[in-house]
C-alpha cells in the first residue's frame, strides 16, 4: 500500500519504532544508572552499564533518520515531476500538501524521538557533573557517524554485532577521507545545535504544563 509515493505505511510505522527504541532505552537506563550505581549505596559497578549504553547509543541514529526524509521530498524527481507538471491540477496540488504534511509529522517524530532519546541521559550526565564540551563533541560525531553509516552506507544498526569488521573498515575509510570528515563534523554540529533547541522547547513545555497545573489547582 503506497502512502506517500515513496513508502508503504509499513515502512513508516516500521522507521518510527526504530527510533522510538532510544527513546525506550534511554529512561528506565538512566534511572537504573542514577538509582544503583550513581545513589548512595551503589550496587552496580558503572562498568556494567555500558552494553546498553552502547546499544542505546547504536540506535539513536536511526531517529535522525527521519529528519531527513525531506530530501525525498525536495530532490527525488519523481516529486520534482509533479510539482513541475501538475501545478494547475487541484486534485495533485492537494495530494503534494498531503504528502507535505505527511514529511513534517514524519520529520518531527524524528527530531521529537532524537531530543527524548538524549533527554535522560544529558540530564544524568549533568546532575553528576561530568558534561564537557570535549564529551559533548566526541557524542554528537558518534551519532553523525551512526547516521553516515546509516544513510549513506545503508548499514543497520546491529550490523556493529554481525559484521562489525565490515562497520570498522568503514568507519576507517569514512575518517581518512577529508570530504566525508568535513560533512559527518558539520552534520554532528548541526545535531548539536537541533537537539539543544529541543532541549530549551522541552524545558519551556514543562514548566508551561507546571504553571498551566498549578493555576488549576
Amino acid at each position: 500500500m503506497k502512502f506517500t509515493g515513496f513508502q508503504s505505511l509499513h515502512w513508516i510505522v516500521w522507521n518510527i519504532l526504530l527510533a522510538a527504541i532510544p527513546v525506550l532505552i534511554a529512561y528506565p537506563l538512566a534511572f537504573a544508572i542514577e538509582r544503583l550505581s550513581l545513589g548512595k549505596k551503589r550496587k552496580v559497578p558503572l562498568i556494567l552499564w555500558l552494553l546498553p549504553t552502547l546499544v542505546w547509543l547504536a540506535f539513536l541514529p536511526n531517529a535522525c533518520y527521519l529528519f531527513t526524509e525531506w530530501r525525498h521530498f525536495l530532490l527525488d524527481p519523481d516529486y520534482r515531476l509533479q510539482r513541475s507538471t501538475n501545478s494547475d491540477d487541484a486534485f495533485a496540488v492537494l495530494s503534494m500538501a498531503r504528502q507535505s504534511i505527511v514529511f513534517i509529522i514524519y520529520s518531527a517524530a524524528g527530531a521529537f524521538s532524537f531530543g527524548l532519546s538524549i533527554r535522560p541521559m544529558a540530564a544524568l550526565v549533568k546532575r553528576w557533573n561530568i558534561v564537557s564540551v570535549a564529551c559533548a563533541s566526541i557524542f554528537y560525531l558518534l551519532v553523525s557517524m551512526g547516521v553516515y553509516l546509516g544513510l549513506v552506507v545503508r548499514l543497520n544498526s546491529w550490523d556493529l554485532a554481525t559484521h562489525p569488521h565490515y562497520v570498522l573498515h568503514t568507519i576507517k575509510h569514512a575518517v581518512t577521507t577529508p570530504n566525508l570528515v568535513i560533512t559527518i563534523t558539520v552534520f554532528a554540529f548541526c545535531l548539536w545545535v537541533l537537539y539543544t533547541i529541543l532541549d530549551i522547547w522541552f524545558d519551556g513545555l514543562i514548566l508551561r504544563w507546571k504553571a498551566l497545573t498549578k493555576s488549576r489547582r
